[in-house]
């Protein structure tokens, strides 16, 4: 039997955020007095989802990754890098 993984798509340019004068990426983004990308890792948590891969751009990474670092240090946390020009690619 396999174990379930988890996966969190935030390689995002958050364009309309930006065009709307958020200056916050949109995985950091506080909702609730939350990050966007704590909420998702906590519903893993919760579901008991242990093997969990994220996905952050070039330019977003670096700031979510500290993010990881302070708050989720005792998860195994994949992280893929990719930047692509679109949300198509």
């Amino acid at each position: 039997m396999s174990s379930v993984k988890g996966g969190i798509i935030a390689a995002g340019h958050g364009t309309r955020f930006k065009d709307k004068g958020v200056h916050t990426h949109k995985a950091l983004l506080p909702v609730g007095g939350k990050p966007l990308l704590a909420w998702a890792i906590s519903q893993f948590i919760q579901a008991d989802i242990k093997d969990i891969t994220i996905i952050f751009n070039e330019y977003n990474a670096p700031d979510c990754m500290q993010f990881l670092r302070e708050n989720f240090s005792r998860l195994k946390i994949d992280v893929i890098v990719k930047t692509t020009t679109s949300s198509f690619e």
